[in-house]
């Protein structure tokens, strides 16, 4: 049963953390940035869950996660110092979702790369790990027959989990087996329009949305680039004021991040990767935060700041937008 049910978490892991943290199907970056933005996330999600429900109710069948819901608590490792993910089904929704409806509860222990180093010698791997993709530690515990089948255990316990047959065969094991599921993955199977096509950026925009209201614009005017700069104006000329300080318009300087917005490609038609720092587009990006600086949209010490005092700002509610990679862990 435990096996049964220890799978199931694996398939509820898509939605959250995934068993490796990879970025594509080529790629050998670990990622620095989030995938994407929470709202494109939620709904590429919802779809995959309706479209799986509805082809296993077509069938007559129940979806795997639903056979059993009695209740289990997983001990899951994530090998990142900085994730401070607690699962809380009273307060997050999410976790909620996954304790109701397939009986889970996940006991989420972080570490570093020693760390799991040290549960590898000892034997005492948890029900499951997460880390970098490109690990030394992936090939050893597939190596040492630590790690279970996962192609094996999803035709017993789950035939209806959807994964690209590209990223089992990319991260295939020389023993012919899969055992590594793995996040950030866009395969040939995903870039259709019933997926919503190719997905250019892997990094993200927070806006506080009840500020965005007070300057009377809207999620939609955000999508330009002249809306995206309006509306930091608009947060500066106004001298908005939350909780008795000044609004900072924006906190976060990523050029990469910025020219992938305004359109950079990591590869070119052929599939040859490229030099984001030679495209026009890079150039444009660092024109506009210079733009941005010079305007008082950037305060002076965004670019001294580390990522703790970043944060610290944000959660105080003193921030209008944030980009790149933030713990926002505050509504």
């Amino acid at each position: 049963m435990r096996g049964k049910k220890l799978w199931n978490a694996v398939m509820a892991g898509m939605l959250c953390v995934s068993m490796l943290a990879g970025c594509g199907a080529k790629t050998e970056n670990a990622p620095s940035e989030p995938a994407a933005s929470e709202a494109a996330q939620t709904g590429e999600q919802e779809s995959t869950e309706k479209a799986v429900e509805e082809s296993a109710e077509a069938a007559g069948e129940t979806p795997s996660w639903k056979k059993d819901t009695s209740p289990i608590t997983i001990d899951w490792f994530v090998a990142y110092d900085w994730y401070g993910k607690v699962f809380d089904p009273v307060n997050n929704m999410a976790d909620k979702k996954l304790q109701t409806e397939t009986g889970i509860t996940i006991n989420v222990i972080t570490g570093n790369a020693d760390k799991l180093n040290a549960l590898i010698v000892s034997g005492e791997l948890p029900d499951v790990v997460t880390f970098d993709a490109v690990a030394s530690q992936r090939l050893q515990m597939e190596d040492s027959g630590m790690v279970l089948d996962l192609e094996e255990l999803s035709e017993k316990y789950a035939p209806d989990l959807n994964v690209p047959q590209s990223q089992k065969d990319w991260y295939r094991n020389d023993d012919g087996k899969w055992y590594s599921l793995v996040s950030f993955y866009y395969g040939p199977e995903r870039c259709t329009d019933e997926f919503g096509g190719f997905l250019v950026t892997h990094n993200s925009n927070f806006v506080r949305t009840d500020l965005l209201e007070q300057i009377g614009m809207s999620m939609e005017d955000l999508k330009t680039k002249e809306g995206f700069y309006e509306a930091l104006k608009k947060v500066k000329d106004e001298n908005l004021q939350y909780d008795g300080m000044d609004v900072i318009p924006l906190t976060g300087v990523y050029a990469t991040n910025m020219a992938q917005q305004f359109g950079a490609q990591l590869e070119d038609k052929e599939g040859n990767l490229q030099d984001i720092k030679l495209q026009p587009e890079y150039l444009e990006a660092l024109k506009f935060y210079n733009r941005l600086y010079r305007e008082g949209l950037i305060t002076t010490d965004e670019f001294t700041q580390d990522q703790t005092q970043r944060d610290q700002k944000v959660a105080s509610g003193q921030v209008f937008m944030a980009q790149g990679w933030m713990t926002v862990k505050q509504p």
